[in-house]
């Protein structure tokens, strides 16, 4: 076997080997995600909150944040500098 596939052999292995990581990743994610998905759920039920008392404070929280960046927003003052970059000021 020349030099050369032998390293195409290798780089085939170790593609291979990456591909079972990323998989093994992507699986341990999900898992991480549903746990933390329950663990908040279980959160949310321990306040003893009708839907609609979640939903109205979901609302408000999202609401509340719109406020938020759209003030940030509109007090941003943009310019270009002498070197043609843009600038952006609070």
């Amino acid at each position: 076997m020349t030099r050369l596939e032998r390293i195409t052999k290798q780089i085939t292995k170790t593609k291979t080997i990456i591909a079972e990581h990323q998989d093994c990743l992507r699986e341990l994610e999900r898992q991480k995600t549903e746990i933390e998905n329950a663990d908040l759920i279980k959160k949310i039920r321990g306040f003893n909150l009708t839907n609609d008392e979640i939903m109205a404070i979901l609302n408000k929280r999202e609401k509340d944040d719109d406020n938020y960046h759209n003030s940030q927003i509109s007090s941003l003052t943009t310019r270009f500098n002498e070197g043609g970059i843009l600038e952006i000021e609070n």
